[in-house]
């Protein structure tokens, strides 16, 4: 069963089961004595790892990127998670 929500409640909405995710990790990482690092998502995915061009236009294909600058040619998802990864090691 798929319920509707007021475009205005859609954020909230969608948004919370990240959230939840986020407490279980930080949770777990706190039992474990892990240091849990946050980083903006922001243009991940659309960021170059080799040279730092951000561009819509890299991401062309849903599952691919493609820097318009350098040529660079990898999965959209692991790159953003390598750019992730990047920005909570700095």
């Amino acid at each position: 069963m798929e319920k509707t929500v007021r475009k205005a409640q859609r954020r909230q909405h969608s948004s919370w089961s990240f959230y939840q995710l986020r407490q279980f990790i930080q949770y777990k990482a706190d039992l474990a004595g892990i240091p849990v690092m946050l980083v903006d998502p922001k243009n991940t995915s659309r960021t170059c790892i080799q040279c730092g061009y951000v561009a819509k236009e890299n991401r062309s294909l849903r599952d691919n990127f493609c820097c318009r600058a350098c040529g660079y040619v990898d999965l959209a998802d692991k790159l953003a998670a390598e750019n992730i990864r990047r920005d909570a090691v700095n």
